[in-house]
């Protein structure tokens, strides 16, 4: 059973709604500018998430809390068949963040519930040298229910968000079609060094392979 037959239909028919506005759209500031207007709208309908939250709760099979997630705590709650765009959910307690990290695609955000603290950074290099960055912080926002911020892509796009509230966070996102990369790259500001996340999934695949090359490797000596 697909993941658009087993979603509310309330959802299933705003999801179709926004494929049909921004199919075609090549612009990300077309896409993002209509998105800002749309997801606030969408998480109004406060009993729509309430039905999606008890469905989390209780196991039911959408959304399917077994899907691979760059994040443990990230719900994948629609993805469009030709990844025109997706809509997730990350729910965090507080005082907890992501690391630094870049996206592969443009993208909002807002906060169904909760504080949502988004830290923005520029990147001080020319990205020429394979797992170092120099960045530096560029911007601080919070946000409540009803705000936005958006997401760019790559080096534009590197931030870090997290719960600065006293209840859980709950985060809806919408991001666009991604590059072609398996991974989004976390930043360590300190040390001044990148290094690629990937979904479990992705990096057991990876693994395996590295596996079996030094098999490879090991016969042919």
């Amino acid at each position: 059973m697909s993941m658009t037959s087993q979603m509310p239909e309330e959802l299933r028919n705003e999801c179709g709604t926004w494929a049909t506005k921004l199919e075609g759209r090549l612009d990300e500031r077309e896409c993002i500018a209509f998105v800002r207007r749309a997801l606030p709208r969408l998480l109004e309908q406060r009993e729509l998430f309430q039905n999606v939250l008890q469905n989390i709760a209780s196991a039911a099979p959408y959304p399917d809390t077994r899907r691979s997630t760059l994040f443990e705590n990230e719900l994948i709650l629609y993805i469009h068949e030709q990844s025109l765009f997706s809509l997730r959910m990350l729910m965090s307690r507080s005082g907890e963040h992501t690391p630094i990290h870049d996206h592969n695609a443009w993208g909002v955000i807002a906060p169904l519930t909760g504080i949502l603290g988004v830290t923005t950074y520029e990147r001080m290099d020319d990205g020429t040298r394979e797992g170092i960055a120099d960045i530096r912080r560029k911007s601080h926002r919070v946000l409540h229910p009803g705000d936005t911020e958006d997401v760019l892509p790559l080096n534009r796009g590197i931030h870090r968000t997290g719960n600065e509230g006293g209840d859980i966070l709950v985060m809806v996102s919408v991001y666009g079609k991604p590059v072609r990369r398996p991974y989004v790259l976390e930043f360590n500001m300190e040390e001044g060094r990148t290094v690629p996340i990937y979904t479990p999934r992705t990096r057991k695949r990876i693994l395996a392979r590295e596996v079996l090359d030094t098999w490879k490797g090991s016969y042919r000596t």
